[in-house]
C-alpha cells in the first residue's frame, strides 16, 4: 500500500473570531469544537504513515500554543509546515522544540508527487517558478476567496476554506489525486 500526500492551509486552531471571518466554512463553532472536529476529520483521512503539507497559518491565539501543540500530536501522518503570516518566530520554535512538524520552510518545490514540480507557499504566487513549464503552485492565506489572476492556471488554494462544506463541520485535506485532476488541464502561465 502507498502512502498518501495531502495538502491543506490555515487551520487557524483556536482562532477566536475565525467563524466570523469563514462563517461558511468554520459555522459559527466555537474554537475548541472547531479543533476537535479537525482532528476526528484529519484522522478520518489521513493514515499515521501519509504525509501532510500544511502551507502555514497552524494556530492563531497566543498562549493557545500548548493547546495546539496537544492537538497537532493527535493528528495522524508526517506533518511539513510552510510558515505562514501567522506562524511567529516564537510559534516556529516551540514547533522545532516540541517536533510536531518533521519539516518547517518558508517555500518548498515539492518533486515526484504529482506529475508536475508543485512549488509551495502560504500566500499566493503570480509567477512561479517553472509555471511556464506546466509546474503548479499549491498555496491558502486567502480562505476561499477567488484569485481571477490565477485561476486559468496551474494554481490552487489548499486551505480549509476553500472547500464549502455544504452545512456539515467537516474539514477536508486535498489529496495529490484530487489536486492532479483540477489542475492537470489548466493552462500553463506564460513566462514574462
Amino acid at each position: 500500500m502507498t502512502n498518501k500526500t495531502f495538502f491543506t492551509s490555515d487551520l487557524h486552531m483556536y482562532h477566536k473570531k475565525i467563524k466570523d471571518f469563514c462563517p461558511k466554512t468554520r459555522l459559527g463553532i466555537i474554537p475548541e469544537t472547531q479543533v476537535e472536529v479537525m482532528i476526528k476529520s484529519w484522522n478520518t483521512q489521513v493514515a499515521p504513515l501519509d504525509t501532510v503539507w500544511v502551507l502555514g497559518d497552524v494556530s492563531f491565539e497566543h498562549g493557545s500554543y500548548e493547546k495546539t501543540i496537544k492537538a497537532l500530536r493527535r493528528m495522524n501522518g508526517i506533518k511539513r509546515l510552510i510558515v505562514g503570516n501567522h506562524d511567529y518566530s516564537n510559534t516556529l520554535a516551540i514547533y522545532r522544540r516540541e517536533k510536531v512538524f518533521n519539516t518547517i520552510d518558508t517555500y518548498f518545490e515539492l518533486k515526484k508527487v504529482l506529475d508536475e514540480t508543485v512549488v509551495l507557499c502560504h500566500y499566493p504566487i503570480y509567477e512561479w517558478n517553472r509555471c511556464h513549464h506546466g509546474a503548479y503552485h499549491l498555496y491558502g492565506h486567502v480562505h476561499g476567496r477567488k484569485m481571477k489572476a490565477l485561476e486559468p492556471y496551474r494554481a490552487m488554494d489548499v486551505g480549509l476554506d476553500a472547500v464549502l462544506n455544504y452545512g456539515k463541520p467537516t474539514y477536508h485535506l486535498w489529496t495529490a489525486e484530487e489536486i492532479q485532476k483540477q489542475l492537470k488541464d489548466k493552462a500553463f502561465k506564460k513566462h514574462h
